[in-house]
């Protein structure tokens, strides 16, 4: 289907930008996420529709913080401390069993993986946001899962976009370590 090429060609155009801190990795994502947003829906992956919802609201927020870069953090990529990731770990968790309870008695072909991945990523967004080091590690795990998910529900092209995306996971982290 061309829409999902087309929304896998954007999101990673985004995933290459965001490696560079280009601050038009934000638009690229909401652009994605509004394409996937549709067709998620035509396929009942309901977490991922809500995903996408929230990464529209994310990549503006994004680019409002990579447009002001806090005076403390001076716009550079930094670890968060182990406090403050386990509050990120217990917050995804959270939306995690939220959304699972939601979704669990709807027509959701995958529902614990879909409410995962849609929970992990909201995280992993929300810390690219933040320019953490760790959103690279949770874009691995969110990646590794959406390869799952998107396999079995015959997103080929998504599942790709996915495994390119586990790839550029792991060199993104090393480009914000050398920065």
């Amino acid at each position: 289907m061309i829409w999902e090429w087309l929304g896998a060609g954007l999101g990673l155009v985004g995933v290459v930008l965001g490696i560079r801190q280009h601050l038009w990795a934000w638009w690229f994502f909401a652009a994605s996420s509004l394409i996937y947003l549709w067709l998620y829906w035509t396929v009942g992956l309901y977490g991922q529709v809500l995903l996408m919802a929230v990464f529209i609201g994310l990549s503006l927020w994004g680019l409002r913080d990579w447009s002001r870069p806090t005076e403390l953090e001076q716009g550079e990529p930094h670890w968060m401390s182990l406090k403050t990731s386990l509050l990120y770990v217990l917050s995804g968790s959270a939306i995690w069993l939220g959304l699972w309870m939601l979704m669990r008695s709807s027509d959701n072909p995958s529902v614990v993986t879909d409410s995962l991945v849609t929970a992990v990523s909201m995280v992993a967004m929300r810390l690219m946001s933040l320019k953490a080091h760790q959103a690279w590690l949770a874009w691995a795990l969110a990646n590794g899962l959406s390869i799952y998910l998107f396999t079995g529900q015959a997103l080929y092209a998504t599942a790709g976009l996915y495994a390119v995306q586990l790839v550029l996971s792991f060199v993104g982290l090393r480009q914000w370590l050398r920065s």
